[in-house]
């Protein structure tokens, strides 16, 4: 067959596109069509992630001060503390992991919301409970209180468990006991102090924002900011929605599990990233920093309890790791600050605040943040100058 195309049709006056004597011109089939050169190019619009740079720092200065520290002292110190973290953390990560992948699938929200009482100061108590039946951690309770709030929970309601449901949770609570060498007054303080600290801040968000007043006008920010959460993951799988008004075709239970452990090791690389710094940051601060230095700052338990919770908000740890974190400074701190660390933590840091303004009002937020930060700061110096001075 010939490559050059034999019609050669005559084209009607005032046709455009014809050639002079009305002819059309002869087309080359197959020919190659004239390609630019391939040109990499980086879109100028295009920013890197907060994350993405984060990591790299993080990345850097470690590479920095294990060349820095190789085979000396501090170096095999710093070494030996960080793996120690890590190892005693991981275990909790991984079950907190898989127990939120299956609480995911299996748990449907409307049964959530029935067990929240109607009336109002009633579902709050009820609601900071909560989590002693649902152990999940912070990064997938926020994804689920607001699909409660769009079942009609209130948001007062809403932000007791949200508060609460990552410490005042049996997973939470056994690795607090394993952190602390069985200590059983630890774990009761973290308890009690996680659930006054949700409980009054969701009266006060009453107070202040009734009803739905805090959340966005957009309909809580749209279904696309509904279905994802703030650590980059969507921690709601469409085929098994319970909320669809729709009736799907349920999936097979092999089907069920396989996405409940797919949503678990999205959760665990996730979560364990934010491990490995948070340890590792732990260390630096055991070795580098000069002891005189956590002796000053542990006579001024104020100071301590800033410092304290404000590492908690940078570092995103997990409430199933955190613990293992805030005991290592336990020669060094007052248990003061280490609990400031520990009940702040799961309620507030960078990863959450991203997940809180997806669905709530700045002015709200701000609010929340406020209410939290100074309920953890004048319970825990509260509590350090009655009951805790002597302890570690």
């Amino acid at each position: 067959m010939s490559v050059v195309e034999k019609g050669m049709s005559h084209s009607h006056p005032g046709a455009g596109g014809g050639s002079e004597g009305g002819l059309t011109p002869l087309r080359v089939l197959n020919a190659p069509a004239h390609q630019e050169p391939f040109r990499f190019e980086v879109p100028r619009d295009r920013k890197i992630p907060f994350w993405t740079l984060a990591g790299g720092l993080f990345v850097l200065l470690a590479v920095s001060l294990l060349a820095a520290t190789h085979g000396s002292p501090e170096g095999a110190t710093m070494g030996l503390s960080f793996v120690s973290i890590i190892l005693e953390a991981l275990p909790f990560v991984m079950l907190g992991s898989l127990l939120g992948g299956l609480f995911e699938v299996f748990v449907p929200r409307e049964t959530v919301a029935r067990l929240l009482p109607k009336r109002k100061i009633l579902g709050i108590l009820v609601a900071a409970s909560l989590g002693l039946l649902l152990p999940v951690c912070e990064c997938a309770v926020i994804p689920f209180t607001r699909r409660l709030v769009r079942k009609g929970v209130p948001f007062s309601t809403a932000v007791a468990y949200l508060l609460a449901g990552p410490i005042v949770n049996v997973l939470v609570g056994s690795a607090t006991l394993m952190a602390y060498a069985w200590n059983w007054h630890v774990l009761a303080a973290r308890m009690i102090f996680g659930y006054v600290v949700a409980v009054s801040v969701a009266l006060c968000m009453d107070r202040f924002f009734p009803g739905h007043a805090a959340l966005l006008d957009s309909g809580m920010a749209g279904k696309a900011a509904e279905d994802a959460c703030g650590c980059g993951h969507d921690h709601d799988h469409h085929h098994h929605d319970h909320d669809h008004e729709h009736h799907e075709k349920p999936q097979p239970m092999w089907a069920r599990l396989a996405d409940a452990i797919n949503h678990a090791g999205d959760d665990f690389l996730s979560v364990g990233q934010f491990l490995v710094m948070g340890a590792f940051v732990a260390s630096i601060c055991q070795t580098v920093i000069p002891r005189h230095t956590f002796v000053a700052i542990a006579h001024a338990p104020a100071v301590a309890i800033m410092i304290m919770m404000g590492l908690a908000v940078v570092l995103n740890l997990c409430s199933g790791a955190d613990a293992f974190v805030a005991s290592s400074f336990r020669a060094v701190l007052p248990l003061s600050a280490q609990m400031g660390f520990m009940v702040l933590g799961p309620m507030l840091d960078l990863k959450l605040s991203a997940m809180y303004l997806s669905f709530i009002s700045k002015r709200a937020f701000v609010t929340l943040v406020v209410l939290m930060y100074s309920f953890v700061f004048v319970l825990m110096l509260t509590w350090h100058y009655l009951f805790a001075a002597g302890l570690r």
